[in-house]
This record gives C-alpha cells, structure tokens and sequence, in this order.
C-alpha cells in the first residue's frame, strides 16, 4: 500500500489530469464535436501549461561551501529541502 501511495504521489498531476480529461469527455459526450473538441483541446493546453508553470525552480545556492556561507552569515535563512522521492 505504501508503494501505491508512493507511485501517486510521484504522479498525481498526469493522473488527475487524465481523469479529468476523462470525466470532461464523458460529460460533453451528448455536445455537438466541435465544442467537445474545443473543450478538450484547452483542457490538453491546460494541462501542458500547468506541467510546465508547475515545474520546481533550480537550486540557489551551488555548493555546499556556499549554502554553509548562507546559513552562517549572521542572517535569518530559511533552508527547504525538497526530493523528487
């Protein structure tokens, strides 16, 4: 169960994604296809700009010499550790 909850974590926008896709199509079934496939072409749009809006930013600081420089320097520092796993 813990390595289910795992794989989720690690892919929950594609999979939340895809099942929104899905309701959406099962919902604009009874439309006319031009608007189904309006919508469900800016909900794809959507989705690809939230992948790459939502995308985790580069690392300020370079080295280990320099995060110990930034939390020494006599400053409040706030550090955030974050892993992909």
């Amino acid at each position: 169960m813990k390595r289910l909850w795992s794989y989720f974590n690690q892919n929950s926008y594609p999979i939340i994604g895809a099942l929104t896709l899905l309701l959406d199509y099962r919902l604009t079934k009874p439309r006319k296809s031009k608007v189904r496939l309006a919508l469900f072409m800016f909900q794809v749009i959507s989705l690809v700009a939230g992948l790459f809006i939502l995308r985790r930013g580069g690392s300020t600081v370079s080295s280990l010499e320099a995060l110990q420089a930034a939390i020494g320097g006599g400053t409040p520092t706030l550090v955030e550790v974050f892993s992909n796993y």
